[in-house]
């Protein structure tokens, strides 16, 4: 079992929340590896993770990904989680713009996890998994899963907005219900999240909405897909 307090224990919302020198202690070990890309997109420092938001606007691409910017960190080892943007003109050559958003609201303060991004008018909506967690006064952590959206604008400064799209967990589901991709067709926006059955089986469900702001479940992704499992000598299938 994970130990989230010891996971959390200095857990931050933000770069600024972290001494200095700690700080500069990450990009000087960066500074020396060996290992540098030199086409592919890296992290700064500390730990690259998903990307996310791939899409065009305002005559850029845009890029961003989960960074972790003090994962390596230790004696103590920091927990801030949010996302870094990048933009570029030919998808070749990139512009690090810096951090998109960090773990700062009570919906995403333990991670802003995955997500997509959809060109609206003069703005770059994006839609994405907030983490959190309840009960954190004792040994039985909950998970607390939200999709978020943030407006982007020309100026390439991020807005969240204050509430949930979507608040989980879902009836049905584990806490396991995250990385929306958000899309539009016939007039309408649709949102494409995986998620966890209480049977602890993947699936995918769909939602709905008119206007980005109140969100409607359609239902799960309907498959043909078989998955055979094989227990000692008997053979399970799973619809």
């Amino acid at each position: 079992m994970i130990n989230r307090r010891k996971q959390f224990e200095y857990l931050v919302s933000n770069l600024k929340d972290i001494p200095e020198e700690n700080v500069i202690k990450e990009k000087n070990s960066v500074k020396r590896s060996p290992y540098h890309q030199r086409i592919h997109i890296e992290s700064l420092f500390g730990m690259l993770g998903d990307p996310n938001g791939f899409s065009y606007f305002n005559g850029y691409y845009h890029l961003f990904h989960q960074w972790f910017p003090m994962k390596y960190s230790i004696n103590p080892n920091y927990f801030q989680q949010g996302w870094f943007h990048w933009k570029s003109k030919n998808l070749v050559d990139w512009i690090p713009v810096g951090e998109a958003m960090n773990n700062d609201t009570v919906f995403d303060k333990y991670g802003v996890y995955s997500g997509s991004a959809i060109p609206i008018n003069n703005k770059l909506f994006l839609m994405y998994n907030g983490n959190s967690w309840t009960n954190t006064d004792t040994d039985d952590w909950h998970r607390v899963p939200c999709q978020l959206g943030a407006y982007m604008d020309e100026n390439d400064n991020v807005t969240k907005m204050i509430h949930p799209l979507i608040k989980g967990p879902i009836s049905g589901y584990t806490g396991h219900f995250r990385d929306p991709k958000i899309f539009k067709k016939n007039g309408k926006y649709y949102s494409i999240i995986g998620v966890q059955t209480k049977a602890k089986t993947g699936t995918v469900l769909i939602y709905e909405s008119q206007n980005l702001k109140s969100w409607n479940k359609v239902g799960e992704v309907k498959t043909n897909f078989e998955k055979k499992a094989i227990c000692g000598n008997a053979q399970i299938i799973l619809n």
